[in-house]
């Protein structure tokens, strides 16, 4: 029996970055190579400056041993490597052109300790890892990626240690009002086009606690509401949720960068 699944995976894995280039033209001048990167999301955008914003030594155990998902090119992961107290880290992400060809030139641009540093190709879960055996998880402007995010969060409960914590950095949740506002607007944008039989290839989709608005790489609108909904169900506390009041992109207006700090629930 032939086992097409291991191929499909990888090639799978590999379509964010073929879309992101594909639908957003104007992304291909910083995915060129990894310093053109590495400056749009710390130089251009706020994601390394909102990430300074925690105190961090308040969640770095000595030994720290960290898993950085869904880390992209290594930025997070560079950052952290520097704290004296961090032990190691384990930086996944589905993406194999950014674990192998951008996070080591994106460490040692950033003066990070590769030798801290090991990465695995995954998806956010299953975690194949030991249950309570990682000190700290960090995940940035990723998770809003995913369809169940309780499930993902479960998933982090599992291989962090007692009182351990999640760490969920650069979110950008609505408000409800707001939330609703955009979900209808996408309601009557739909109904448009089903009576009017007007057909796409990528649509968007609306649920009772998710708005999938950009169908072309998969990013999910959750409210605030049902993002401390969703963390408390998956078995921790929200410790501190932190508006940075800075938005993505510096010098433009909009949603600003939130953090959610959540401890194990022992």
């Amino acid at each position: 029996m032939k086992n097409w699944l291991p191929e499909q995976v990888n090639l799978n894995t590999e379509q964010w970055d073929q879309s992101l280039v594909s639908f957003y033209p104007e992304a291909s001048q910083w995915m060129s190579d990894p310093l053109s990167y590495l400056e749009q999301l710390t130089v251009n955008c706020n994601y390394l400056e909102a990430s300074k914003l925690i105190d961090w030594d308040k969640y770095l155990p000595e030994g720290a041993n960290i898993m950085d998902i869904a880390c992209g090119g290594g930025w997070l992961t560079a950052y952290l490597s520097r704290f004296k107290q961090v032990s190691s880290i384990i930086s996944t992400d589905s993406s194999s052109n950014y674990l192998q060809n951008y996070l080591p030139k994106v460490v040692e641009a950033m003066d990070g300790e590769m030798d801290k540093i090991s990465t695995v190709q995954a998806l956010f879960t299953p975690i194949i890892a030991d249950d309570d055996s990682i000190d700290l998880i960090v995940i940035s402007s990723a998770v809003h990626h995913a369809d169940s995010i309780q499930g993902v969060f479960s998933e982090f409960n599992r291989v962090l240690k007692p009182d351990g914590h999640l760490i969920i950095l650069n979110e950008t949740p609505d408000i409800d009002i707001k939330y609703v506002y955009n979900i209808s607007k996408s309601f009557l944008k739909s109904l448009r086009n089903v009576l009017t039989k007007k057909y796409k290839t990528y649509v968007q989709k609306v649920s009772e606690g998710g708005f999938l608005y950009d169908p072309f790489l998969g990013d999910i609108d959750y409210p605030l509401w049902y993002w401390e909904k969703a963390i408390q169900e998956a078995s921790f506390d929200l410790v501190e949720l932190m508006d940075t009041k800075l938005p993505t992109v510096k010098g433009t207006k909009g949603r600003t960068l939130k953090h959610f700090v959540c401890q194990k629930i022992s």
